[in-house]
């Protein structure tokens, strides 16, 4: 009898230590498992948003860039299509350096668009997000640059007031032989060569005949959003109407999509924050493109570069609101405070902890306490500036 209760005594112990090691090791595993999973998806939210920045600004072979877009158009909005200030966005207000900020909700309902201060205006933010969930207490961070390199050439010289022209798939004016691919009404497009680009919106409608060969691009006031300039008024290369700085177009004209991304944190379909990327390539409001890109991004803070003495090195990081020239920016510092999409009620308590997540910029995060956090930060130079 007594050999059996010591067995049972024994065995309880062994199984407790068992246990023991058993809970230990799965709590490990759990954190070590969170801990990767919110570096890499850090990764790849910085990876987005810096390959952005790197190329804020590319207009080909280039750095002078116009634009014969409409200024006055209803749909019109500079910080989505002025290519001059090739980076813009909001700060959310009460987020600025040295200030301290408490997320206690990442409820969207609970704030507005005048909760957002934007670049130089401290304008609320456009309405073109309204009803994209963004959560409190992050920044929005707008890049503009040409994209796509179209594979399509001038049939011959484009003149400075054209309203039409022709081009022809480039591989077929080289001796090589293929369709020339649609190019979408409305779409945003950049004519580049080496001495002047223009930024214009495509007001024809080629896809309706595939086989079209040339196709016409044209550049008239149509009824895109926002639409031209007309021609005669405000033509190609010039930043006066009537104006000209450059030549003509010629054949060795380059053609590229014009994009405008929006970077943000918003609801994402788990349920949680996200990373969220908005592109504008066509102009029409309402039509931007919406990708969740990476889950677990629960702020984010952006900080732009001004150079003061013309040096091109940037002598102060300040809040977007808090920018007095645009085209002073070099540089785009960015932090995020990522979390683990899991919570884990054994992680200790955050809610006293308060995150540096971009200089002297402290955001305390109340909601969900119990989620392992992490803070990744980049600063990108401008290399595509017109300095």
């Amino acid at each position: 009898m007594i050999e059996l209760m010591v067995s049972v005594v024994i065995s309880m112990l062994l199984l407790a230590a068992v246990s023991t090691v058993y809970l230990s090791s799965k709590q490990t595993f759990s954190t070590s498992n969170n801990v990767a999973r919110v570096q890499e998806n850090s990764r790849f939210a910085l990876h987005f948003i810096d390959q952005d920045l790197r190329m804020a600004g590319y207009s080909g072979c280039t750095r002078s860039i116009g634009s014969v877009l409409n200024t006055t158009a209803a749909g019109y909005d500079a910080n989505f299509y002025d290519p001059s200030q090739v980076v813009g966005g909001w700060e959310f207000n009460g987020t600025a350096p040295s200030e301290v900020y408490t997320l206690n909700t990442l409820n969207p309902a609970s704030v507005s668009a005048g909760s957002w201060s934007g670049l130089t205006t401290g304008s609320a933010l456009a309405a073109d997000f309204t009803g994209r969930n963004l959560v409190p207490g992050s920044d929005v961070l707008i890049i503009k640059r040409a994209n796509t390199l179209l594979p399509v050439k001038s049939t011959g010289t484009i003149p400075l007031n054209a309203s039409t022209f022709a081009v022809d798939d480039a591989r077929a004016l080289d001796g090589g032989g293929e369709p020339v691919p649609p190019i979408p009404q409305f779409s945003l497009l950049v004519a580049s060569n080496c001495q002047q680009a223009d930024l214009f919106q495509n007001t024809v409608d080629t896809d309706s005949n595939p086989t079209l060969n040339p196709k016409p691009v044209s550049r008239t006031t149509g009824s895109g959003v926002p639409g031209n300039l007309d021609p005669t008024v405000k033509p190609f290369g010039t930043s006066n109407p009537l104006s000209p700085l450059s030549p003509s177009y010629d054949s060795a004209t380059e053609i590229y999509a014009f994009t405008s991304h929006a970077y943000y944190v918003a609801t994402g379909v788990s349920g949680g924050p996200s990373l969220f990327r908005l592109s504008f390539s066509n102009g029409q409001p309402g039509a931007g493109e919406e990708q969740e890109l990476v889950e677990g991004v629960e702020n984010m803070q952006v900080l732009y570069g001004e150079d003061t003495d013309a040096d091109e090195v940037a002598n102060k990081y300040i809040a977007a609101d808090d920018v007095t020239d645009p085209a002073a920016v070099v540089s785009v510092r960015v932090g995020l405070l990522m979390r683990a999409t899991t919570q884990n009620e054994d992680f200790i308590d955050e809610s006293t902890k308060q995150f540096f997540v971009a200089d002297n910029i402290e955001i305390k995060p109340v909601v969900d306490a119990n989620h392992l956090r992490y803070i990744a930060r980049s600063t990108v130079q401008l290399r595509n500036l017109g300095l």
